[in-house]
């Protein structure tokens, strides 16, 4: 066995990860959730785009951190979206409902 591959193995994957690893891999990846949306186009909101928002978690094969990217455009093609860890997108999810919820919405 190579050490390759025994430090993949030694390298568990998380239960979330779908990925089919190889070697050459950056790491785990998670199934992609999309989200239809409506995207404004400028500052004023004028030109609003309907597009598909993707929500994904990633871990990169040397760190421990786990990040979950948002936004239309996977990672690989560079879309336009944030990378934040699992906790600033639970930090987020809340911050958002809470606010609707303030504002009636």
């Amino acid at each position: 066995m190579s050490e390759k591959s025994d430090e993949r193995e030694a390298d568990a994957c998380p239960e979330w990860c779908v990925g089919a690893h190889s070697e050459n891999d950056e790491g785990h990846v998670s199934s992609t959730v999309i989200v239809p949306v409506v995207a404004a186009r400028g500052v004023d909101g004028f030109g609003a785009q309907p597009v598909e928002c993707e929500i994904t978690m990633f871990q990169h094969r040397e760190s421990p951190e786990e990040w979950v990217y948002i936004g239309w455009g996977s990672t690989s093609t560079h879309g336009l979206g944030i990378e934040v860890s699992r906790e600033s997108a639970y930090r987020l999810a809340c911050a958002l409902t809470g606010f609707l919820r303030e504002i009636g919405g």
